[in-house]
């Protein structure tokens, strides 16, 4: 019996020191993997809380910079408001002052009771002060004039020889930016944006890769690709300084390969007085023998006799309908008094866009011409306005016409001048 308790009491400690072993062993193991494993999760909280805080900030960044972007934008069109408002009550006051004008001319002082003489130096006075009350209303910011440069003013050099077949040898290298002094160069808006619509337009047509300058007398010229900017030149005399700088400075080379050059805007020039073959133009210009004037009315100036086109019979012939004029530069010698009217009527109603026009308006000194065209300035700029014409540049012919009677004018679409302006700026 005794021995049987000392078996087992024997028994059971060797039981009892195998289970302490055993917990001896174990329980580093556990605080070990306890250790492990609460280190891990607190490395795992780390990483996850450095990502979500990553995340987060990132996308505080970009509603950061998106908010930075919109108020940048909102300031920049708050800007533009207050030109265009600026813009606006400049016309507006110009209306007031001719209207004032119109009702002293209507009620004079004397209720028409006498009859008024002037001298023939108050008569003069009037005549130059013809033009006074138009002046400009709108600033473009980045106007320039665009033609004939500094250098063409000295005589031993030229923009271009003339060959025996009437075309020019390129040498339009002479035209440089902001170089155009004189007479003949015109006031242009925005020629950097106007490039690169119709560089963008010509990249993307099937056959900018052969297209070149050199295209001589072609009248397909560019004239496949109804999203190229669009020039008409009204009046030449066979000076091209105009559509070589414009030539020039609407085009780039297309890959940087300096002998395929990507073609500029599509320019049409239009002289009734000059024969296709004598045009020295070609390289530049599709040329056309047509006098602007109205439709079928017969016209002549000195040897030459020719039946006038409209404007909208010019657009549908050359099948230009619905497409954007982004320069109208005219010089046709009076016609503009009987043309630009109906011009800018389609402006207003028929949906035609001519981003800007330059011309020279004329005063004629002749009685007898005042009387077969009328020259109502008043009228002419009221249509102007209804076409959402803003003047932004205007210049007194020093070089002719008496030095008062012709004036140059640059007008712009009110659309086109918010987009260049908001390019300069924003």
């Amino acid at each position: 019996m005794t021995s049987s308790l000392s078996s087992s009491a024997v028994l059971m400690g060797r039981t009892t020191g195998k289970k302490n072993n055993a917990i001896v062993i174990i329980l580093p193991i556990l605080a070990t993997l306890s250790i492990l494993i609460f280190s891990f999760r607190v490395s795992y909280n780390q990483l996850w809380k450095h990502y979500i805080t990553g995340v987060n900030n990132s996308n505080n960044n970009e509603v950061s910079s998106s908010r930075d972007n919109s108020d940048e934008q909102q300031h920049c069109e708050s800007i533009l408001n207050k030109f265009d408002k600026t813009f606006n009550d400049k016309r507006k006051a110009r209306q007031r002052r001719v209207i004032l004008m119109q009702q002293q001319q209507n009620n004079p002082n004397n209720n028409g009771t006498e009859v008024i003489s002037i001298t023939e130096k108050e008569a003069l006075i009037i005549e130059k002060e013809f033009w006074d009350l138009y002046e400009p209303e709108a600033i473009c910011f980045t106007e320039e004039r665009v033609g004939k440069t500094s250098k063409h003013l000295s005589q031993q050099q030229q923009h271009h020889t003339i060959g025996n077949d009437g075309t020019t040898t390129d040498n339009d290298n002479s035209f440089e930016r902001y170089d155009s002094f004189g007479d003949g160069p015109k006031f242009i808006c925005g020629i950097d944006i106007i490039a690169a619509n119709a560089n963008a337009a010509n990249a993307s047509s099937p056959s900018s890769s052969s297209t070149t300058v050199a295209s001589s007398s072609s009248s397909s010229k560019n004239e496949n690709n109804n999203n190229n900017c669009l020039v008409y030149s009204i009046g030449s005399s066979n000076n091209i300084d105009f559509e070589m700088a414009v030539s020039k400075f609407t085009k780039s080379n297309s890959n940087g390969n300096n002998n395929n050059p990507i073609n500029g805007c599509e320019i049409h020039t239009f002289d009734p007085t000059i024969e296709y073959s004598n045009f020295i133009g070609h390289d530049y210009a599709i040329f056309h023998q047509w006098g602007l004037g109205n439709d079928n009315s017969r016209m002549n100036r000195g040897k030459y006799n020719w039946i006038s086109k409209s404007f909208n019979t010019i657009i549908k012939e050359l099948n230009h309908t619905g497409r954007i004029i982004d320069i109208l530069k005219i010089d046709c010698e009076l016609c503009e008094w009987f043309t630009m009217p109906q011009l800018f009527q389609d402006i207003t109603n028929s949906g035609l866009i001519v981003n800007q026009i330059q011309i020279e308006m004329h005063r004629s000194s002749k009685k007898r011409q005042r009387a077969a065209i009328p020259q109502n300035i008043t009228s002419f700029f009221e249509f102007a306005d209804n076409a959402k014409m803003r003047i932004f540049h205007k210049e007194r012919n020093g070089w002719g016409c008496d030095g008062y009677r012709c004036i140059e004018y640059a007008f712009i679409s009110e659309d086109f001048l918010r987009k260049v302006n908001k390019e300069a700026i924003c």
